[in-house]
């Protein structure tokens, strides 16, 4: 199996182990497990969104102690979400998280600068 087929592999199973609360979220799974058996492209290959659909991986931020997670201002999509980015060809979203983590406002894990 190519590294692709692996990472691709790797998303369906952590998919598959998710118990969908609603049946919106139970759409979006069932949703995503036919987009990883198809033979389309599941990176971003050109910006801003191509292919449509792509993979993302975003990651939350938890302070229990304050009963808070963390949201940024995402300017393109005008909405608050958790920190994340695109997975880049061939990167398990595993990767793309602590990447992303490292280019963003955190620096290491656990440690992440109070926005101004």
């Amino acid at each position: 199996m190519n590294k692709s087929g692996e990472v691709r592999s790797a998303i369906k199973d952590m998919v598959l182990s998710i118990e969908p609360l609603d049946q919106i979220e139970k759409e979006h799974v069932e949703f995503i497990l036919i987009w990883l058996d198809s033979p389309c492209q599941i990176f971003r290959i050109a910006k801003p969104a191509t292919p449509d659909p792509h993979l993302v991986a975003y990651f939350v931020v938890i302070d229990r102690n304050a009963s808070k997670i963390l949201l940024v201002d995402h300017k393109k999509a005008e909405l608050w979400l958790p920190p994340g980015g695109h997975v880049e060809v061939d990167e398990h979203t595993m990767e793309t998280v602590k990447r992303e983590a490292k280019e963003g406002r955190c620096t290491t894990w656990g440690t992440c600068s109070e926005t101004k």
